[in-house]
């Protein structure tokens, strides 16, 4: 039995590499999707650090406050003045920057102590403005205090009042960790589901099709060791796809800027240990998929039974933002898929993991799969 089964797990792989489509996809996927997500963030974040190198502050009406023009100047900022249309450039998004629009008696103003009001004008679909935004706000929190302290100096009082307690800002998260943990699940699950659909509709629903399944079914072998046989070859396509995705982008960032590594980057160890924690929800997808496909006459038949799947799975990752609490929910924790993309997250941000949690996430995953393979061992017996 064993013997049969392994020739039927063959059979599905040899026919796998001869489809062209099927080898591009399971090579070229993974490639360009760890490449192409890497090589993105590489070029936005060069771009914010770019601007920020530059020191160039934009200033509309800046004969209005010399002073602040001073203060800013002595920050190391060179300033400019902002174009005329320059509310229409930001929105536009022509306009990288984001400017400080000054009153007009500024100065004269602030030493009246009637507490002007600064414009800071941008753009938050325009991420550049938005970034130097923050900037400019970090500035004025800068003058301000300058300010402050220059009355409280002339009429006699201490520094102290302005800042009468001090704060330091600890981080807790891992250094080691990504800071871009569900964006990599995202796209490692997106990858997983898709290689997943298509190699069970070519193994099902394409022979089907083709006209070859039910030949193949009239050897004497049974229904289950068939179905555990095209099974097993759709997982050893998803831990290649994987591996692959996991091995472009560990290569990707290797030539990407200190400050990527920084954000995106996680260990060989996460890497293997993310490939153990998506073998259960491989198993479940390839299972599930073939579940459906089986019932299908026709490749696009199975195509449309599985898009729906498909794209409940390619988004789990984005069902996190329904915890708001940030604390753990006990069913996110269980339910295939969003445990998954919970737990390769968690893992890639370098926080501890229940290794309860995760034993029961995986016991519901693989009993869940083989329900469903029990289901596709059915509906292919009764076909024939």
């Amino acid at each position: 039995m064993m013997r049969t089964w392994f020739a039927i797990v063959a059979k599905e792989l040899v026919d796998a590499l001869r489809d062209r489509k099927t080898l591009w996809l399971i090579l070229a996927l993974p490639l360009l999707n760890g490449t192409v997500m890497i090589g993105m963030a590489s070029f936005m974040v060069q771009e914010a650090e770019s601007q920020q190198q530059e020191k160039q502050l934009l200033l509309d009406h800046r004969e209005y406050a010399p002073a602040l023009s001073n203060y800013l100047e002595r920050q190391g900022f060179q300033l400019q003045p902002a174009p005329a249309d320059y509310r229409q450039r930001i929105s536009k998004g022509e306009l990288k920057q984001a400017v400080l629009a000054v009153p007009r008696g500024f100065d004269a103003s602030v030493a009246a102590g009637e507490a002007p009001q600064l414009d800071i004008v941008s753009d938050n679909n325009n991420r550049l403005s938005s970034g130097n935004a923050d900037q400019l706000e970090k500035l004025l929190e800068g003058y301000r205090r300058e300010v402050v302290s220059l009355s409280l100096a002339w009429h006699g009082l201490p520094d102290a009042l302005q800042r009468p307690f001090t704060q330091e800002y600890q981080e807790l998260s891992n250094p080691n960790g990504s800071m871009m943990g569900p964006m990599i699940s995202m796209v490692l699950l997106l990858t997983l589901s898709s290689i997943a659909m298509l190699g069970v509709l070519d193994s099902t629903a394409g022979e089907r099709e083709r006209g070859s399944l039910f030949p193949l079914m009239l050897n004497p072998v049974s229904g289950r060791t068939l179905v555990y046989g095209k099974w097993f070859a759709v997982l050893l396509q998803c831990c290649i796809v994987v591996v692959l995705q996991l091995v472009s982008m560990k290569a990707a960032l290797a030539f990407s800027p200190g400050s990527v590594q920084q954000m995106m980057g996680f260990g060989w160890l996460q890497a293997w240990q993310g490939l153990g924690l998506l073998l259960p929800l491989a198993a479940l997808l390839a299972a599930m998929f073939m579940a459906l496909a089986s019932q299908a006459n026709s490749y696009k038949e199975g195509q449309a039974k599985c898009n729906v799947p498909l794209m409940l799975i390619s988004f789990m990752p984005a069902a996190q933002m329904l915890n708001t609490t940030g604390r753990d929910i006990l069913w996110q924790q269980l339910v295939p898929g969003l445990a998954q993309s919970k737990q390769l997250t968690a893992l890639l941000q370098g926080r501890p993991l229940d290794s309860g949690l995760l034993l029961e996430s995986a016991v519901i995953t693989l009993a869940l799969a083989a329900l469903a393979l029990e289901q596709a061992r059915r509906t292919l017996t009764r076909a024939a």
